[in-house]
């Protein structure tokens, strides 16, 4: 039984103070980081850490995050929706979901 919501997440988001909107990106976070698998190994006060310096982004469903060939210092943690990896033709090679990173 899966619960349906009238609102979706950015629209919530939106409505949110700073101080709100920063507290829930860090709980949400939280389990982001503690169940990738790119961080196991690490210990629970070395993913506190990361939690701390993480910052949460939002894109709408046609941004391109990053094109083929662009240098980018950034690392993406899905925490909603998905996100297509695409051809420069637009050919989809890869979707991936909640908690799966690039």
């Amino acid at each position: 039984f899966n619960a349906k919501s009238a609102l979706d997440e950015k629209t919530v988001m939106a409505d949110l103070s700073s101080k709100l909107k920063d507290d829930v990106a860090h709980y949400m976070l939280d389990e982001l980081v503690f169940d990738n698998k790119l961080f196991r190994g690490m210990t629970p006060s070395q993913l506190s850490t990361l939690t701390n310096v993480l910052r949460p982004v939002f894109f709408d469903a046609e941004d391109y995050i990053v094109r083929y060939g662009e240098e980018t210092e950034a690392m993406f943690i899905i925490a909603s929706g998905h996100c297509d990896i695409t051809q420069e033709n637009g050919a989809v090679l890869e979707t991936l979901g909640w908690g799966q990173s690039f």
